[in-house]
């Protein structure tokens, strides 16, 4: 059902993407546009991030340990996984994985 049916009045000419119609304008197609470059950090390059949520006070806690100890939470975390799938048995380890990781 359109809203015309329901004797909804609305604009036709109305677009939500005006990048599209500009595009369109100028003889484009939506995928000839590149997108422009993103910057990604050099310690960043070629890695992915691994997502967990935890509770406000336990990442505040794991801050404050990590600074401590004058280490990331990056590292900090790949340590701890390492651990865990050494005790459980795994035959690998992340950190030794990227020849390029600093200790």
């Amino acid at each position: 059902m359109k809203a015309r049916d329901l004797g909804i009045e609305t604009d036709m000419n109305q677009n939500k993407r005006p990048d599209r119609k500009l595009k369109q304008k100028r003889g484009e197609s939506a995928s000839d546009a590149e997108a422009p470059a993103r910057y990604v950090a050099p310690s960043r390059q070629g890695k992915k991030p691994i997502i967990t949520y935890a509770p406000e006070y336990a990442r505040t806690a794991l801050k404050i340990f990590c600074m401590e100890r004058g280490m990331s939470v990056d590292r900090f975390m790949l340590e701890a996984a390492d651990e865990k799938l050494m005790n459980m048995g795994a035959d690998f380890n992340l950190r030794g994985l990227d020849p390029n990781e600093k200790e």
